[in-house]
């Protein structure tokens, strides 16, 4: 995220806003308020007053957020932010609606030792740690550009996502968007060259979140490889994932079904898959025949480690992942290893093709060119 910048911002900048912003407040000066004008100002003003100050509602100011010269003031559950309007508004046309509403409530409010002004006090239902992620990505002022050179956090993609489609946040929610797609892809291909089940940086537990917010945004194409990830979870998928503002995601019970179903179905699969990858045929073009075959034969006995095809992704699960301990080769002529590569490559784009199906979930759209590969008929030897 952005560094913390300097928030106080110079008179002059804040004249500026004035003039390029109608609807920001204007500034009372300690001069008239020691003459009561400002105090006729407020007579006439048909908006409610919320206090000064001093006093809030026994709300607590945010440590990070409150900003001396901000021109709004936001309320989210009980914690209390002063910002910038104009810069909020800009970047969303619902917080611009929502700042122009008439009769908002107000507070009286310094910008320094002689200065005040009046700030509109808008009140949010969202919660203080999402609203302070937005609020740390758009404090530059420009339009965020923080997954080129950050590692975000669940947290604040979740926070990106879900305020940045609430409030139209479109830059923000399109680069979160992005952000899970690369992790959790509809593309077999994209799947297959990461090593994790997501982001590196992540909680492997931080999958259950993803299914919520695929289910709040109506993206099913992000459903089948965080469902997967789901299903090797264990007993850890009924804790679901802490979030750091102490709240919990949990998958709802239908979600949690299709993972118990699902994994005993994507598991019997894969050990269906690697007994044909492994079948000892040689390939058409082998010179030692018998020796390939015999070298395939004792690869697929060899398979003592049945947690390897238990617990990896299945989808990433190469050759020679199955070779047991002290086995670094297949032992097969050249011929015979590239033939054992196409069948594990055609056996995980098939499983690849049904994950949707396994699941129980409807993707539309679903690769076409991988359901194609799963549909065509496998010659005997290749």
């Amino acid at each position: 995220m952005s560094a913390r910048v300097t928030r106080k911002r110079a008179r002059t900048e804040l004249d500026q806003v004035a003039k390029e912003d109608p609807e920001e407040p204007e500034v009372a000066t300690q001069a008239q308020t020691h003459s009561g004008s400002s105090s006729q100002a407020s007579n006439s003003d048909p908006q409610p007053q919320l206090g000064d100050e001093h006093g809030n509602g026994g709300l607590e100011r945010d440590a990070e957020f409150w900003i001396g010269d901000g021109t709004i003031i936001l309320v989210a559950q009980k914690v209390e932010f002063r910002y910038y309007r104009a810069l909020l508004a800009d970047h969303s046309p619902v917080f611009k609606t929502l700042f122009a509403a008439d009769k908002q409530p107000t507070r009286r409010v310094p910008i320094d030792e002689h200065q005040f002004i009046t700030c509109p006090v808008v009140q949010l239902t969202d919660s203080p740690q999402d609203l302070r992620h937005i609020i740390r990505a758009y404090i530059s002022g420009a339009e965020p550009g923080f997954l080129e050179a950050a590692e975000p956090t669940f947290d604040e993609i979740s926070a990106y996502i879900r305020l940045g489609r609430k409030y139209d946040l479109e830059t923000l929610y399109e680069h979160a968007l992005a952000f899970l797609e690369h992790h959790y892809p509809d593309d077999f291909k994209t799947w297959t060259q990461s090593k994790y089940w997501g982001p590196e940086h992540w909680p492997a537990n931080a999958a259950v979140g993803v299914v919520n917010l695929a289910r709040l945004i109506d993206a099913p194409h992000l459903l089948p490889s965080a469902l997967l990830s789901c299903t090797y979870m264990k007993e850890d998928i009924m804790e679901g994932f802490g979030c750091a503002d102490g709240t919990r995601e949990t998958l709802a019970l239908d979600d949690i079904g299709r993972c118990f179903r699902a994994s005993a179905a994507i598991r019997q699969a894969t050990v269906a898959g690697v007994v044909r990858t492994l079948r000892d045929k040689a390939c058409q073009a082998c010179k030692t025949q018998n020796k390939c075959a015999d070298a395939l034969r004792r690869a697929l006995q060899g398979l003592d480690r049945v947690e390897r095809l238990l617990t990896r992704c299945p989808i990433r699960l190469m050759p020679d992942d199955l070779l047991s301990d002290g086995q670094a080769k297949l032992g097969t002529c050249a011929d015979c290893t590239a033939m054992v590569k196409r069948r594990s490559r055609k056996e995980r784009t098939m499983l690849w093709a049904r994950l949707p199906g396994l699941l129980g979930v409807e993707v539309p759209g679903w690769p076409e060119e991988v359901v194609a590969g799963a549909a065509a008929p496998r010659p005997e030897g290749t």
